[in-house]
């Protein structure tokens, strides 16, 4: 009896080590514009991209904040124990053709919360009738939700996530 105490004990631990979820807000910054189409400079703030990775759940949710708060989409990708996980979203939008595709660089692995381990780069496409838009973005500055010096971690972080989406 004791035995499978322990044993329950350990799985209970390492499923809520697993079930974090781990949140981010980054600065957007303008990249190459190859259809000279953006209102944007190269290295100018573009805005902010938002990200919530559940690791137990192995999504990804993503919201942008240009010119308004727009959800990009959500992914189901292992991402846990890797470096580096690439994100495409391919789909038509009201007749449009849209493709954007991020590239997420995690210092540990997507593996816990921190203040600033996480950086990307991406590109967006966009063709809606004669308009096009293509061009790069990066963020080398993203955050974990912080109070002061303190990490936020659980409900703190869930709930600065959600100020953080408030208009």
């Amino acid at each position: 009896m004791k035995r499978f105490s322990i044993i329950l004990m350990l799985v209970c631990f390492s499923t809520n080590a697993v079930a974090e979820v781990i949140y981010y807000k980054c600065v957007l910054k303008m990249g190459l514009d190859r259809a000279e189409t953006m209102p944007f400079e190269k290295g100018e703030d573009l805005g902010l991209m938002y990200f919530k990775l559940d690791k137990k759940k192995s999504k990804i949710t993503i919201h942008e904040y240009i010119n308004g708060l727009n959800k990009i989409g959500i992914k189901k990708i292992d991402f846990v124990g890797t470096n580096n996980v690439e994100i495409i979203f391919d789909k038509p939008i009201s007749g449009s053709k849209w493709v954007k595709t991020i590239q997420l660089k995690s210092r540990n692995k997507f593996n816990k919360q921190d203040g600033t381990g996480l950086s990307f780069i991406g590109s967006e496409y966009i063709k809606h009738k004669s308009d096009i838009y293509d061009y790069d973005f990066e963020s080398k500055f993203c955050v974990g939700p912080v109070d002061g010096d303190k990490v936020l971690k659980g409900k703190e972080a869930k709930k600065k996530y959600k100020e953080w989406l408030k208009p």
